[in-house]
């Protein structure tokens, strides 16, 4: 199930002042890019990766054994009930959060399914060069708190200032002692339902090292006689970080 495209930041660590109560909404959301982006990332990652989606109380799933390519963002995946295999682009860093293109296509009519972000069979292009500082939202500190790997956590609400779309954060928590995200909710048009596509809300919890351990999203879409309600969630274990390729002559040169 695939959740990503791959594209590149250029950033820089913005200088941390003495007392983290000094720090504006803005420069908390500027100083989490930068630690995220920062944080060591080998050339390979391999990780097993579990999904599920609840329409309506029938329910579909998918289990992947995943090697991924950190330069080029693209996954080997290998779906471990029937040894499928599929190479296509893959979300594992938050950072991919800040900038997701609409989908190229409008889907064929069908029953609800998660579209981009989580159909292997999509692909999604890969866009441009984005500089960490260039803010793309107006920030504001909803408070402080706690969330599950921030002992003690700013609360941030997003507001994109132009392309909702294509900037579809709306909130993070930051760690307030190393400016590391911990958690986050974006939307993405990833729903379809009789062929029109809609917005889902995702939650996504991040590990020490950056990586998404778990997502999840729920809500409903048609009318209010033939609504469908969903129910989606997924999980990355065993996150392992490698040298060089544990797969002979993949990636193909």
């Amino acid at each position: 199930m695939k959740r990503a495209f791959a594209f590149v930041f250029a950033v820089c660590l913005l200088p941390l002042r003495t007392s983290a109560g000094d720090f504006s909404p803005k420069e908390i959301y500027l100083q989490a890019l930068a630690t995220m982006h920062a944080l060591p990332e080998k050339p390979f990652l391999q990780f097993s990766y579990d999904w599920q989606v609840t329409q309506n109380d029938v329910r579909a799933d998918g289990n992947w054994s995943m090697t991924l390519q950190s330069s080029t963002g693209i996954a080997h995946m290998v779906q471990r009930s029937d040894g499928k295999v599929i190479d296509e682009p893959f979300l594992m860093r938050p950072d991919l959060l800040i900038a997701h293109p609409a989908p190229a296509a409008t889907p064929p009519a069908s029953a609800f399914v998660l579209g981009t972000d989580v159909d292997p069979a999509e692909k999604l292009p890969t866009i441009a060069v984005v500089v960490a500082r260039a803010i793309r939202y107006d920030v504001t500190l909803i408070g402080r708190g706690t969330a599950p790997g921030c002992a003690g956590a700013y609360h941030l609400g997003l507001v994109p200032i132009t392309d909702p779309e294509r900037n579809n954060l709306r909130e993070l928590w930051v760690d307030t002692s190393t400016f590391r995200v911990c958690r986050a909710i974006a939307i993405w048009k990833a729903g379809v339902a009789d062929g029109h596509i809609f917005p889902v809300t995702f939650t996504l919890f991040f590990d020490r090292n950056g990586f998404i351990s778990t997502w999840s999203a729920e809500g409903a879409v048609g009318q209010a006689r033939a609504q469908t309600r969903y129910v989606a969630s997924g999980a990355y274990e065993d996150v392992k970080q490698l040298d060089a390729s544990p797969i002979s002559g993949w990636p193909r040169q």
